[in-house]
């Protein structure tokens, strides 16, 4: 299945599933034809907070499958090239699953690692509850930088305006 990055949407807090926090929604290309035009459901990846999980949820609402195990998930995003990117709040880090499944720890000194989002250029922002800091992660893999001090700092998303 293709996915189409730019038309990616976090949707954090209230999800329907059982003791999810964040899910990140893919949404497919539409593919027209002169007679017709079909959008494919997307998939959902759900961090599940307590579970200590990263699930895939098929769009068809198919049986679930477990993309990785990350310590009280709290957060999911997605780059350009289908890595997920997972913050733990109890674990207080940031991870990495790969599409082929390989997990990697990108930093494991964000305490209270939160809310995450990635910009069209893969820099990834995370919040940290228990210092009230969102960082940012550049693109090209330098070190992690604050990006700002603000109160209490728990889910995060780009506004798009």
């Amino acid at each position: 299945m293709f996915y189409a990055p730019h038309r990616r949407r976090t949707w954090v807090g209230g999800a329907t599933l059982a003791s999810a926090i964040a899910c990140t929604l893919f949404v497919a290309p539409v593919s027209a034809s002169a007679a017709e035009v079909s959008v494919a459901q997307p998939d959902l990846l759900v961090a599940e907070f307590g579970e200590d999980q990263v699930i895939r949820v098929p769009g068809d609402g198919s049986e679930r499958s477990v993309v990785g195990a990350v310590e009280d998930a709290t957060g999911v995003a997605v780059d350009s090239n289908q890595n997920a990117y997972v913050t733990s709040y109890t674990g207080g880090t940031l991870s990495r699953i790969a599409p082929d499944g390989t997990q990697t720890v990108v930093d494991d000194n964000v305490p209270g690692a939160f809310g995450i989002t990635i910009t069209a250029n893969n820099d990834i922002y995370v919040s940290s509850l228990s210092t009230n800091q969102i960082f940012r992660y550049p693109a090209d893999g330098g070190a992690r930088v604050q990006f700002a001090a603000v109160g209490g700092p728990a889910f995060i998303d780009q506004d798009s305006a």
